[in-house]
């Protein structure tokens, strides 16, 4: 028994040397290499720029992309699409449908995203307009179309709607101004002119607003309404026999289109 005793104790030592030799081969950083490549997978590159497979929409508008990336931070788990200019198209015709059907909150729903995604679009700028307009809230309906004339200076609409701010805050000459500046971009418009006329009328100059009234029934001789603020003029005019004829004709071209 001695003796089993102390051949143990002899034999210990080697046979802890064995294992702790074992332990440092299989952990060894030769051995550790599969986990280290597992790990740390390499990424394919070309030069010093890693690769990329997404495809762009070759239409997105470059103002897009701003929007695009911050949106994109709110939803990680949605996927990812870049929003095309005819995307936005749709959505700002969707805001005009709205401010048609007497919907002006859903309006501005469609129209300030439209904006947020494509901030150069004048024409969401000028819908906007007309849908603030439409609330009664003159100030933000002249801020947008302020900037709907900054991005595009060529549209007659555009000074015609801010003719319409200025005038219902009896704000005349920057209104008059605008109206012409309309007429010029779109001298057939016999809307344009009535509306001057009765512009040029509401500050005293009635000889402008003869004027602009006349060229207003040369283009649309159906339009009643000329012919109705035209007899209001020539009655103050003192022209009664005149502005009779045109009572009447406004009156018959109303009860036509009845």
């Amino acid at each position: 028994m001695h003796k089993i005793y102390n051949l143990i104790l002899i034999c210990m030592p080697i046979i802890l040397i064995s294992i702790i030799s074992g332990s440092v081969y299989i952990y060894s950083p030769k051995n550790m290499d599969h986990v280290v490549r597992f790990e740390n997978p390499k990424i394919k590159s070309s030069g010093s720029y890693i690769t990329s497979t997404k495809k762009i929409t070759p239409n997105l508008l470059q103002e897009d992309l701003t929007h695009y990336n911050s949106e994109q931070k709110k939803f990680p788990n949605q996927k990812k699409h870049f929003t095309t200019s005819a995307d936005v198209s749709k959505i700002i015709n969707s805001g005009v449908i709205a401010l048609e059907s007497e919907k002006p909150e859903t309006a501005l729903f469609y129209l300030n995203n439209a904006i947020k995604l494509a901030p150069k679009r004048e024409n969401a700028y000028y819908q906007r307009a007309r849908t603030y307009y439409h609330l009664n809230r003159d100030s933000e309906a002249l801020e947008d179309i302020n900037k709907a004339i900054t991005k595009n200076s060529k549209k007659s609409e555009f000074y015609s709607l801010r003719a319409k701010i200025f005038w219902r805050n009896e704000n005349f000459p920057p209104a008059i101004s605008d109206v012409s500046k309309s007429i010029e971009l779109n001298p057939q418009n016999s809307n344009l002119y009535l509306q001057r006329g009765i512009l040029f009328s509401l500050t005293n100059n009635p000889f402008n607003a003869l004027f602009d009234y006349s060229q207003a029934i040369n283009l649309n001789p159906n339009m009643s309404s000329a012919f109705y603020q035209r007899a209001l003029l020539l009655e103050k005019l003192n022209e009664i026999v005149l502005a009779e004829y045109d009572y009447k004709q406004a009156k018959k071209l109303e009860l036509e289109t009845k």
